[in-house]
């Protein structure tokens, strides 16, 4: 990772307010190529948190009517009960998202794997 973030799993873990092991089973590295659905209908919501860490790239996060842009080395945390949406923008993006328990299972529920395309997140 560049010089923006630079976390050890013990300090990561206290911030996301979770045990080290819990943080290590609940990580997701996806690669992005189409920007996100910018109408609320479109994006999911569910119960939990998560946090992404944009690896490279510009991403795009949707929360609700808001767009937030997300470059290189910056990260975002939010509720998940918001209607959210991730992608690209100007090119691929490769995003580290970390879930909590709830979050986990709202996406492993609804079918969206580590190859996300700009699906709703």
């Amino acid at each position: 990772m560049g010089s923006g973030l630079r976390w050890s799993l013990e300090e990561l873990a206290t911030r996301a307010h979770l045990s080290q092991s819990s943080l290590s089973r609940i990580e997701v590295r996806q690669r992005m190529t189409e920007p996100p659905p910018e109408n609320p209908a479109r994006m999911r919501a569910h119960p939990g948190r998560e946090w992404l860490v944009v690896l490279s790239g510009t991403a795009v996060l949707m929360l609700g009517h808001r767009r937030f842009r997300l470059e290189t080395n910056q990260a975002a945390e939010f509720p998940t009960m918001m209607p959210h949406a991730i992608g690209a923008e100007g090119g691929p993006c490769e995003i580290l998202g970390i879930f909590d328990r709830d979050a986990r299972r709202g996406h492993q529920r609804d079918g969206y794997g580590d190859d996300a395309q700009g699906a709703p997140e």
